[in-house]
């Protein structure tokens, strides 16, 4: 009996061992695609940086103290500062290639990120930071324009900690280019602020990882 049960045990190993090995190829292998797919990326942008901003109707609102569209153009007058050829696109309905000092009331219920993404795609940037604070409409059409565009996707969250929904979607965007999520609290002074510097302390190439700010 004991020998039926050191052989099970044997087989069982062995079948182990098969799909661990299946398992760490298959790994390595979506990692070097995923490398070459962000080389390409980056062999096809430009030198432009594009700053890609939620424009839906949340962004008007107060978390404590802090209106959202308030803090974001503080926050993107600053940054064009020491950038000033930035892009500067909204999203709401459409998406719009705009001035940050033209930013009033944002009124568009709908955030519709693909079409910002669609229009970032003309200037080929080696990076684009995506600030948004909540769902977007279609993730599927979202992931594919995405796919089409050159260089690094950063995200700068500034909705609700508890929504996981949009975090994860957010990080599966950042992570097709090898960009970074950021969640930022809203609540604390310079909050989106405090993402562009993390954003812009990190390297291009770093891999996403979600960071309380």
């Amino acid at each position: 009996m004991s020998k039926e049960i050191s052989l099970l045990s044997n087989d069982m190993l062995d079948i182990l061992s098969s799909v661990i090995t299946k398992a760490a190829n298959s790994e390595l292998s979506e990692e070097a695609s995923n490398f070459k797919s962000i080389k390409k990326r980056m062999e096809l942008a430009t030198n432009e940086t594009v700053i890609l901003a939620d424009y839906s109707t949340s962004m008007s609102t107060h978390v404590g103290k802090y209106e959202k569209l308030a803090s974001l153009k503080i926050a993107v007058r600053n940054l064009f500062k020491r950038m000033p050829t930035n892009r500067f696109i909204i999203f709401g309905y459409a998406a719009y290639l705009t001035d940050i000092t033209s930013i009033n009331r944002a009124t568009e219920p709908s955030t519709n990120l693909a079409a910002g993404l669609e229009l970032a795609c003309q200037f080929k940037p080696k990076r684009t930071i995506v600030i948004t604070d909540g769902q977007c409409n279609d993730e599927k059409l979202a992931l594919e324009q995405a796919e089409k565009l050159t260089g690094v996707i950063d995200v700068i969250f500034c909705g609700n900690p508890s929504d996981l929904k949009a975090i994860e979607f957010l990080k599966k965007l950042a992570r097709l280019s090898g960009g970074r999520e950021i969640t930022v609290d809203m609540t604390k002074d310079l909050a989106i602020d405090k993402g562009f510097e993390q954003l812009l302390l990190s390297s291009s190439n770093t891999t996403n990882q979600a960071i309380e700010l």
